[in-house]
């Protein structure tokens, strides 16, 4: 240290300030106690430059990592951002898919249950005109037998509404009968 140093360099000096010899050992001791504390100040600040080079460096290594691991998750975030803007723009498609596909639905069932009743009025108009052919065709096989209408009505019931769709008298066989008049009376004759 310091102090230390004074007191080598004042241990050093001669006793006798008398001796020109001892005078100008003592001036050039003291001219380089004064050289080396200007050497030690210099190394002094020197270290401290370095010391504060190094840290410099070290905080610019630590910036460039922080920069390098910010860009990453930049990118990171960006291609983040873009899928969710495609989730979103799938999802908002999805919906207007679902929307769409629940209208038609909708419509389908309508148009399903408007059918279904037309179809009901359809096939209860098509009984009644079967009963109603089967009344005839009852009604023209027998003719002038002298069967009363409580007898034919039951006879019609017992038949149903079908008899002119099977058995015997089939839709061509009934057509045929109507277009033949000589069957319609044999028929007749065969009832008597």
């Amino acid at each position: 240290s310091e102090a230390e140093n004074n007191n080598v360099l004042d241990d050093s000096l001669p006793g006798s300030d008398a001796d020109i010899d001892g005078g100008d050992q003592i001036g050039q001791l003291r001219l380089r106690r004064l050289e080396l504390q200007s050497t030690i100040s210099q190394q002094a600040h020197t270290q401290t430059q370095l010391k504060q080079s190094i840290e410099v460096q070290n905080l610019r290594g630590m910036v460039r990592t922080q920069l390098g691991v910010l860009t990453k998750q930049g990118r990171n975030l960006s291609e983040r951002t873009a899928q969710l803007k495609q989730c979103t723009a799938d999802g908002e498609a999805e919906r207007e898919e679902v929307a769409e596909a629940e209208r038609r639905l909708e419509e389908l069932l309508d148009k399903r249950q408007r059918l279904e009743a037309m179809a009901g009025r359809v096939t209860d108009k098509l009984l009644g005109s079967r009963k109603r052919r089967a009344e005839l065709l009852v009604l023209e096989g027998m003719g002038g037998s002298g069967i009363t209408s409580d007898a034919a009505d039951d006879k019609i019931d017992r038949a149903g509404p079908d008899a002119a769709a099977g058995g015997s008298l089939t839709s061509t066989g009934s057509s045929r009968a109507r277009s033949d008049p000589q069957s319609a009376k044999r028929r007749r004759r065969a009832a008597r």
